[in-house]
């Protein structure tokens, strides 16, 4: 379809030159072309998608832009940082548990990471296992060794035993990383460990792991300023490691690099066109790509602040939307409808949130959702975090994961089709 308009583009060109016919008949005798291909319906659908269309080409331009500046200036994803905390240094970043982190917190704690990890030989290449719960240090921890070339392996605090082993040692690490709470998880799988992977652990010390190193006391004399590298960068440099959630055997590991974090998440903020001055409530784990990237990408390039919490709670959320003043929300899966489930409570309409984003929300309860709780954009999206492309929902149509246009299909080449859930065969009407 692509060569047919383009030989179409040619042929009216052609005619315009031959008859010496101005240049504005051109888009009139094209529009008329494309009338004349799409039959009696094409005003229709071009009428009440163009906007819609034009506004999403417009958002995916500045992604694809912005990304390729960054590409030709060999940016990372720490580099991109840097320039959003030295705008706003004294801006909070991070609100978890009743503390706050400034965009200068942030910076300083990984650099101290990188310095440290650095003066213990860590360099460009090596891998170290990340298992601790969802809290700032999480961010910082990944984006310090990030500094170095490090890679982080983002684990799942869910595992343990063999399927814990196995995503620690399928990435061959150098270190691991924990957090107190969870040395019981580490001690299970202790020695099977090979020699030589070193042990830190973040937060009160802990005697269940022998020989773990208390990172916490290590960072203190390590130098909040800039880390000296020399080792080359760039966007396609891998940044960590996420684990897929092992429904079809082992978790398996997602390459994620510096240029696919941002396309994800700074995707997701010009699509649904996130304000610098939200404050992003998210209650999901970091060590998957919905908190830890598009949610991170929030405050890492859009400059908003996160709100986030250890585990989700559905008795709280609102309770901590009120308090944190949360103008956006993060949601997946069955969250919506856990939320649902919940008795009436006054928090849920005290709020100030004014978009939930995330990928999941049925169609069942999608005008339920939105009603109950007084939100008044779903930003719904389908991606997923090892697959080739993804779809969003910019104004929020309920029930649609995203769009494709009616206009121009061949300019987002991406179909959406559905599968008969019992034979796996194409519902026949539904592939395109």
């Amino acid at each position: 379809m692509l060569y047919i308009w383009s030989a179409v583009v040619a042929i009216l060109a052609a005619v315009i030159w031959y008859c010496h016919l101005p240049l504005v008949v051109f888009p009139a005798l094209l529009f008329v072309t494309f009338l004349a291909s799409g039959g009696r319906n094409f005003p229709k659908v071009f009428f009440g998608t163009i906007l819609r269309d034009l506004r999403g080409l417009s958002r995916f331009i500045k992604v694809l832009s912005t990304t390729r500046q960054h590409v030709k200036k060999k940016h990372t994803v720490a580099d991109i940082f840097r320039q959003t905390a030295s705008k706003h240094p004294n801006k909070v970043a991070f609100i978890f548990e009743q503390k706050t982190w400034t965009f200068q917190d942030v910076e300083e704690y990984s650099n101290r990471i990188a310095n440290y990890f650095k003066s213990q030989g860590y360099q460009k290449g090596d891998v170290v296992a990340l298992l601790l719960e969802s809290c700032p240090e999480f961010a910082c921890i990944w984006l310090g060794l990030s500094k170095l070339g490090v890679i982080t392996a983002l684990i799942n605090t869910n595992l343990r035993l063999d399927s814990l082993f196995h995503c620690i040692s399928v990435a061959t690490v150098r270190a691991i990383i924990f957090g107190t709470d969870l040395s019981g998880a580490v001690k299970e799988i202790q020695t099977r460990i090979p020699e030589g992977v070193e042990l830190y652990c973040l937060g009160s010390t802990t005697t269940v792991v022998r020989a773990a190193v208390n990172l916490d006391k290590k960072l203190e004399d390590s130098s909040p300023g800039m880390p000296a590298v020399n080792h080359s960068k760039s966007m396609a440099d891998v940044l960590f490691y996420i684990y897929t959630s092992g429904t079809t055997g082992l978790p398996k590991a997602a390459v994620i690099s510096n240029v696919r974090f941002f396309k994800m998440s700074y995707g997701v903020h010009c699509a649904l066109n996130v304000h610098h001055d939200d404050i992003v409530y998210s209650s999901l784990p970091l060590y998957h790509s919905s908190a830890g990237i598009v949610g991170i990408g929030q405050c890492f390039f859009g400059g908003c602040t996160l709100a986030l919490r250890r585990k989700f709670s559905a008795s709280k959320f609102w309770d901590d939307c009120v308090e944190t003043k949360a103008t956006a929300v993060q949601y997946i899966g069955e969250l919506c409808r856990y939320l649902l489930a919940q008795p009436h409570r006054p928090s849920e309409n005290q709020h100030s949130v004014r978009l939930a984003l995330g990928n999941g929300l049925r169609p069942q309860i999608w005008e339920e959702f939105q009603t109950r709780f007084g939100i008044k954009e779903i930003g719904e999206f389908y991606g997923s975090t090892e697959g080739t492309a993804s779809i969003i929902n910019i104004d929020s149509t309920p029930g649609a994961c995203g769009f494709v246009s009616e206009i121009v299909p061949a300019a987002y080449p991406v179909v959406i089709f559905k599968v008969d859930p019992e034979s796996g065969e194409l519902v026949r009407g539904s592939d395109g």
